[in-house]
């Protein structure tokens, strides 16, 4: 009868907690615990918090989201490797061996090449990993768990090995089914692409003499020493799958427009940190659309497209970014290096078309930056002191300079004009960027930032002549050489006309006559007096900077 009574309680129990005001009882207070978890960055108990809340509620939208959000800070490209993956596959098939595992389906399952084989080995490998301590007196809650199932339950090291194989054994009768529906799907092409193989080993066989086998690694020995390593690196895997399929049940369910737009933006940037090209770059142009307005989108598609050496779509996209805004500098900044990078990346070969290759991209990337030279206002000299000024038909309301810049930027509304006197610092520009998001007044302070700084797009113009002239001058003419030298002296001139303490533009000054000397041997003399002039007074002004700052430092002390 007592049993009875016991089991009736026993079953009320589980009826209560089955109640949906039980179960959201539970989803909410995991949920809360994840939430807090996620806030200080823990995104492991995080996901193990979002895992259970979304047990009891599979539907919970935050929870999926904040899930895939976890597993994507936890996931590391560096374990995703192909060789990392070769390491893994090798211990996967060893101890599929070792648990005698048919030799074929070991081979399949140590593809890791899905989901389910993934899941499958991860069972197996921790059981592998717990079986030499099953004597040892250890609790789970000292160790950690990714499996949400026994993750803070009192299980002894056996009891885990048990649990793994069981897990796995249930998991490989999937990766059978998987096995087989591929198979079944893929006869033909196997079976054709076993008959060409099979020609080519009995043609290979009649040629050459059999070749000696490899001296193998003992099976022992690679799971001793790789077995912690393939699980992380499997582990790892899962981490990063389990994101994206979180965040696809999301955008699948979620309405609002810009939720989804962060979404997508986190599903490219996963398939780019996984080196999946092509889903990446699926989600990037959904992301970014076919028309954006946001120059920073192009750029961030245009070194997408670097990265996987596609340098045609990466130069189309950054000339979008100009087309967006031809009057704006940065573009044309932008599209300068891309040029330069790619001439530095050319193979280093000595043939002509590589040097042509060259020239090619370095002419563009001058042309580029004479482009930007055109657009950006000359500032006035005035006493020895640069003033800016950039038209803007209105200041936006409210808006009050910093009480330190008060003396560099002033507005004239008669005039029109926004005024900056002297040059103005990366820290100055993003202070005054933050005053206002109107439109007009950014783009008049980014135009006003670069005519405070013009001497600077003249010194760049002649620091690529004179790279053009030094690493391509194999294939150029000593007539071609000059007119580039040429091109680079008179921009650093003018840089220094706005900017007479420029060190660095008198260094390339020195580089230039230098160069000028190798193209007329009979003037070299000439020409290194001329490029020691020039180092002599970089050196002057780097020793008067070093003085000065020598002197604060002291007054500080």
């Amino acid at each position: 009868m007592k049993k009875v009574v016991k089991l009736g309680i026993f079953v009320i129990i589980v009826a209560l907690l089955l109640t949906p005001a039980c179960k959201e009882i539970k989803w909410k207070n995991h949920f809360k615990r994840a939430n807090q978890y996620y806030a200080k960055k823990d995104f492991k108990n995080a996901a193990i918090e979002y895992e259970k809340a979304l047990q009891y509620n599979p539907q919970l939208l935050p929870a999926h989201f904040f899930l895939a959000a976890s597993y994507q800070a936890l996931y590391r490209p560096s374990y995703d490797s192909q060789s990392f993956k070769e390491r893994a596959s090798k211990t996967t098939y060893a101890v599929a061996l070792k648990y005698e595992v048919e030799k074929d389906l070991a081979k399949k399952l140590a593809e890791l090449s899905t989901r389910k084989r993934l899941e499958a080995a991860y069972y197996l490998l921790k059981a592998e990993w717990y079986e030499p301590l099953k004597g040892a007196d250890l609790r789970t809650d000292n160790i950690y768990l990714t499996d949400i199932k026994i993750i803070g339950k009192k299980l002894k090291p056996a009891q885990l090995v048990d649990y793994y194989l069981n897990m796995f054994n249930r998991t490989l009768e999937e990766v059978k089914n998987e096995i087989a529906q591929e198979e079944a799907k893929k006869a033909e092409e196997e079976a054709k692409a076993k008959a060409e193989e099979e020609a080519k080993k009995t043609k290979a066989g009649q040629k050459t003499k059999k070749a000696k086998k490899p001296e193998e690694e003992k099976p022992e020995e690679i799971v001793r020493e790789n077995v912690g390593f393939a699980i992380k690196y499997i582990e790892n895997r899962l981490r990063v799958l389990k994101a994206i399929e979180h965040f696809k049940y999301y955008l699948e369910n979620v309405e609002n427009e810009e939720d989804k737009r962060k979404v997508v933006q986190a599903l490219a940037e996963i398939y780019d940190r996984m080196g999946d090209f092509d889903n990446a770059e699926k989600y990037f142009l959904e992301f970014f659309g076919e028309k954006s307005q946001n120059p920073q989108y192009y750029y961030i598609l245009a070194e997408f497209y670097v990265k996987y050496g596609k340098f045609d779509k990466a130069e189309e996209y950054y000339k979008k970014r100009i087309e967006l805004d031809p009057n704006d500098p940065e573009g044309w900044l932008y599209l300068a290096s891309f040029y330069q990078n790619q001439m530095r990346m050319l193979p280093k070969e000595n043939k002509k078309e590589i040097f042509e290759k060259a020239i090619d991209l370095m002419n563009k990337a001058i042309a580029a930056l004479e482009k930007r030279v055109e657009i950006i206002p000359d500032p006035e000299i005035k006493d020895g002191q640069k003033i800016a000024k950039v038209k803007l038909e209105n200041l936006p309301e409210g808006i009050q300079f910093p009480e330190e810049l008060k003396d560099k930027i002033s507005y004239d509304p008669n005039e029109k004009v926004l005024i900056y006197k002297g040059t103005m610092s990366d820290q100055e520009k993003q202070q005054l960027l933050g005053l206002s998001d109107d439109p007009a007044y950014k783009k008049a302070i980014n135009l006003l930032y670069y005519s405070s700084n013009k001497e600077k797009a003249y010194y760049e113009i002649g620091v690529y002549c004179w790279a053009k002239s030094y690493n391509i001058r194999r294939v150029m003419t000593i007539d071609e050489r000059v007119a580039t030298l040429k091109k680079g002296l008179k921009a650093l001139d003018k840089a220094l006309k706005l900017n007479p303490e420029y060190a660095n533009a008198y260094a390339y000054k020195n580089l230039i006559y230098r160069e000028f000397a190798k193209v007329n041997p009979l003037k070299k003399n000439y020409y290194l007096k001329l490029a020691q002039k020039e180092m002599n007074k970089y050196n002057e002004i780097v020793k008067k900077k070093m003085a000065k700052q020598k002197a604060l430092e002291s007054l500080e002390k």
